[in-house]
């Protein structure tokens, strides 16, 4: 009788410190709520493990008075313990072993569902923005020398700039002049062997086209 009066006076001092609150119900959505009813749910269920740790480990009496608090953190629950300094020093160590396996034995349960498909967001794919046509007319006309640019392209061939860039170009007619170059250069490219210096190249207008003149034109 003794022995039975001290595991019920330490399931009383073992369970001291935990606040037990009502299950929330399935619509809430609070996570931390869930979390502890889970808590809650465990420690009922080691409840049997841990009454029974006292005469586990022949607790002396009187019932040393011991506080147990279960924490999830880490995708992990722990176990805190307060008060084992009024449990006898030669029985300390196999009292917590003792209780964390009671808790522990209650967490090792595995489950699982089936596979769900998820409903991913996507970045929104840019618009792509037109570029119009190369008008080799367009290209060439031009009022003032600052209508003409040189870039390396050269509309419908992929060998432009092998000595210097030299296509001297009306600047509305550059971004079309470059994606003529590029549908050229997506087959395999046959540009003929070159043995010349590199050359600078100036745009200018004359006569109402751009051409390219030799040097940085200052």
């Amino acid at each position: 009788m003794r022995m039975l009066s001290n595991l019920a006076s330490f399931a009383a001092a073992a369970a001291a410190a935990v606040v037990f609150t009502a299950a929330p119900s399935r619509a809430s959505a609070d996570p931390t709520q869930n979390l502890k009813a889970h808590l809650e749910r465990v420690l009922a269920d080691a409840s049997p493990g841990l009454t029974a740790c006292g005469n586990v480990v022949g607790l002396p009496s009187p019932a040393p008075t011991v506080n147990l608090r279960l924490v999830f953190a880490g995708g992990k629950i722990k176990v805190e313990l307060i008060g084992m300094e009024t449990v006898v020093k030669a029985k300390r160590r196999a009292l917590e072993k003792c209780l964390r396996a009671a808790v522990a034995a209650q967490t090792v349960a595995k489950a699982d569902i089936d596979f769900r498909p998820l409903m991913l967001e996507t970045a929104t794919p840019p618009v792509p923005v037109p570029v119009p046509g190369y008008d080799p007319v367009a290209a060439a006309a031009c009022t003032t020398a600052s209508d003409c640019v040189i870039i390396c392209e050269v509309a419908n061939s992929c060998c432009g700039g092998q000595c210097g860039c030299r296509n001297a170009i009306n600047k509305s007619q550059v971004e079309a002049a470059k994606a003529s170059a590029a549908a050229a250069c997506k087959t395999a490219p046959r540009c003929p062997a070159v043995g010349c210096a590199l050359e600078q190249y100036s745009a200018s207008c004359v006569q109402g086209k751009c051409v390219a003149r030799k040097g940085m034109g200052f």
